[in-house]
């Protein structure tokens, strides 16, 4: 005899992204910080998924999505600053620092976290994972 059973989805278990903007002007070429002003690194995070890396407290991985100037900048500035970033921005952080950023909107310029959930519900719901969360997020710039 088959039995149908109910299908729980548990919330806590889905993914609940972020996104960060943490000021990473110290770790640019100074020619370019005077061209571009501040510069803030974007992330995604997932904050259900905490991992303990060599330490006893714990870290999330941060997804690099780009980089945002405080100033604006020349396409010749932009390609430099694309070349240098390179793709293995990405990291693990402490989540103290992250708990410790100010929860804004998108728009804010400054270290800041924002909610993608609360934010754009529509679009949350449709990534499955962290990949196609950032995947999204440098193909349609809205942070």
């Amino acid at each position: 005899m088959k039995t149908h059973l109910p299908v729980l989805k548990v919330s806590r278990f889905a993914p609940h992204f972020f996104a960060v903007k943490l000021d990473e002007t110290e770790y640019w070429n100074p020619s370019i910080v005077k061209k571009a002003g501040r510069v803030l690194g974007l992330y995604i995070f997932n904050d259900r998924e905490e991992t303990y890396v060599a330490s006893l407290t714990p870290s999330l991985w941060l997804e690099y999505i780009g980089f945002e100037a405080e100033k604006r900048i020349s396409e010749n500035i932009y390609d430099q600053m694309i070349d240098a970033s390179g793709e293995d921005a990405s990291n693990y952080f402490g989540v103290r620092m992250i708990e410790d950023l100010p929860l804004t909107e998108p728009g804010f310029f400054g270290q800041c976290k924002i909610d993608l959930k609360k934010e754009f519900p529509a679009l949350h719901r449709q990534w499955e994972d962290i990949e196609e969360a950032r995947e999204y997020l440098q193909a349609n710039w809205i942070l």
